[in-house]
C-alpha cells in the first residue's frame, strides 16, 4: 500500500501531429508520428523523467499504431488525404521487414555531462540527439530538394539515430501492456541517487512495396474462415495497400515523495 504522502505520476508521450493542426483541439496529440521513408530505424524518445532518492519507477505502457494514408498526398502533394489507423494489439506481431524494440535506460544525474544542443533540423517533436520531452531524435537527417511529400520532418528521405543516453536496464520486442489497459508492465526500480530514466522505441519502418505479405485465397470456400483467422493487423494489411508504422507512444509510471 502506498504511503499517503507519496504521489503517483505518469509521464506520457505527446507530440505534434500535422493531421490535427487545423482541428479544434490543436496540433498536439498522443504519440510521435513516424516518417514514411522505409528502411530506416527511427529512434523515438517516448519520455524522460528525473527521480530522486527514494522515488520509484513502477511501470511502463506502450502504444503502437499502423496506418494506410488514403488519398493522393500526405500534406505536401495533392490533398485531401486521410489516415486509416489501427492500433497494434497482438503481442509479438511485426511487419516482415520491420520491428519495434522498446528500451528503458537510466543515467545517474551526477554523470550527465552533456547539455541539450539545437540541431540544424530541429522542429516540434523532431530534436537533435536528446530531449526533455517526447520526440523523434536524430543524429543526421536529409530532406529532398523540391516540393515536400509530407509536412515537417515526416518528409525526410535520410536518417540516422543518435546513441542512447544512459544504461539499458529493460528491453523487449513486443507490446505487453497496451495503451488502453489500466495496468502497467511492472518495473519497480528504486532511485538510490538522483537519476534520469528514458524510455525509447526503435522503429524500423516497413516498405509496402518490398515486404513479404500473406496471400489469402479468394476463390476457395474456406477463404472467409482463413481470413477470419488472421491477426487483426494482418487483416488490416489485406484491406489497405501501403500500410506502415504510423505512430508510437509510451508512458512512465512513477511514485515520488
Amino acid at each position: 500500500m502506498l504511503d499517503r504522502h507519496r504521489q503517483r505520476l505518469e509521464v506520457a508521450s505527446v507530440g505534434f501531429d500535422d493531421f490535427a493542426e487545423l482541428a479544434p483541439q490543436g496540433p498536439y496529440a498522443t504519440g510521435i508520428r513516424l516518417p514514411a521513408a522505409a528502411g530506416f530505424t527511427y529512434r523515438v524518445l517516448l519520455g524522460a523523467v528525473d527521480l530522486g532518492p527514494g522515488d520509484r519507477l513502477v511501470g511502463i505502457r506502450q502504444m503502437l499504431e499502423i496506418a494506410a494514408v488514403i488519398g493522393s498526398g500526405e500534406g505536401g502533394g495533392d490533398a485531401p488525404f486521410y489516415p486509416e489507423v489501427r492500433p497494434v494489439v497482438t503481442p509479438g506481431w511485426r511487419f516482415s521487414d520491420g520491428q519495434v524494440v522498446w528500451t528503458l535506460t537510466v543515467e545517474p544525474a551526477t554523470t550527465r555531462s552533456f547539455a541539450l544542443t539545437q540541431g540544424p533540423f530541429d522542429q516540434a517533436s523532431f530534436v537533435y540527439a536528446d530531449a526533455d520531452t517526447a520526440a523523434l531524435v536524430y543524429e543526421t537527417a536529409h530532406f529532398p530538394v523540391g516540393p515536400p511529400t509530407a509536412p515537417g520532418y515526416l518528409g525526410l528521405d535520410g536518417y540516422s539515430p543518435p546513441a542512447m543516453r544512459g544504461t539499458p536496464i529493460y528491453s523487449m520486442r513486443d507490446i505487453r501492456n497496451r495503451w488502453e489497459f489500466p495496468l502497467f508492465d511492472v518495473i519497480r526500480d528504486w532511485a538510490r541517487a538522483p537519476a534520469r530514466y528514458r524510455f525509447y522505441a526503435d522503429v524500423t519502418q516497413t516498405s509496402a512495396q518490398a515486404r513479404t505479405t500473406i496471400t489469402v485465397p479468394t476463390t476457395s470456400a474456406a477463404a472467409p474462415f482463413i481470413a477470419s483467422g488472421l491477426a487483426p493487423e494482418e487483416s488490416f494489411i489485406q484491406l489497405y495497400d501501403g500500410t506502415r508504422y504510423f505512430r508510437v507512444a509510451g508512458s512512465l509510471d512513477t511514485v515520488r515523495g
